[in-house]
């Protein structure tokens, strides 16, 4: 839910891989403030963590008498520290790239959509362990290279390059892929392999 008209938001840059793929950096958050009774399970939060040194973005995925056990939806463990009333800055609504901004889903369905992109992802590793990976790779480029051919230069991807050396491939006004540094390894969305080559991203 989107906070209310006169509620003050405040505004957080978020970096890091911890929240990936629900969070990508360099993101801008739109934060509402909340009570940690209003806290609800799989909403995505933003606190101060001793432990960090600083603000953290994590989701709420257990609630217990003393306060809300966290975690990263990147991460393989719940954060050491239980999230307490006085650490909760608020609940993070959106996040902004440039120009493209989105909701960011919290509740139920936020944590739904985390569990079933988690699923996605070791389903994937499953297959590239079996050795599958580069059969879908090759299918992968061939579906591309052959949308390349058919598809209006309107729709086609289009790679941005910045002066510090990062990258990103982007559709209109959504980004499909990007360099987190320069040289670094490509995040983007599974589906947009099928529109751009699988060799452009190494």
């Amino acid at each position: 839910m989107d906070p209310h008209p006169d509620a003050p938001v405040t505004r957080l840059v978020f970096e890091g891989r911890s929240m990936w793929p629900t969070l990508r950096e360099p993101a801008l958050l739109d934060i509402e403030p909340v009570g940690l009774d209003q806290v609800r399970r799989g909403d995505v939060l933003a606190f101060r963590s001793a432990e960090a040194g600083g603000h953290v973005i994590h989701r709420a995925v257990t609630h217990t008498p003393a306060g809300w056990r966290t975690r990263g939806d990147n991460n393989p463990a719940d954060d050491p520290e239980l999230l307490t009333a006085e650490r909760l800055l608020g609940r993070v609504v959106a996040c902004s790239v440039g120009r493209q901004r989105r909701r960011v889903r919290n509740g139920g369905l936020g944590l739904a959509w985390h569990r079933w992109r988690r699923v996605a992802r070791a389903v994937r590793g499953g297959l590239a362990r079996a050795g599958l990976g580069r059969p879908l790779r090759w299918a992968a480029r061939r579906c591309a290279l052959v949308l390349a051919r058919w598809l209006p230069r309107a729709w086609r991807p289009t790679k941005v390059s910045y002066a510090d050396g990062r990258a990103q491939w982007v559709l209109g006004r959504r980004v499909l892929a990007r360099q987190s540094e320069p040289g670094g390894p490509w995040q983007g969305r599974w589906w947009a392999r099928l529109l751009v080559d699988e060799e452009t991203w190494r």
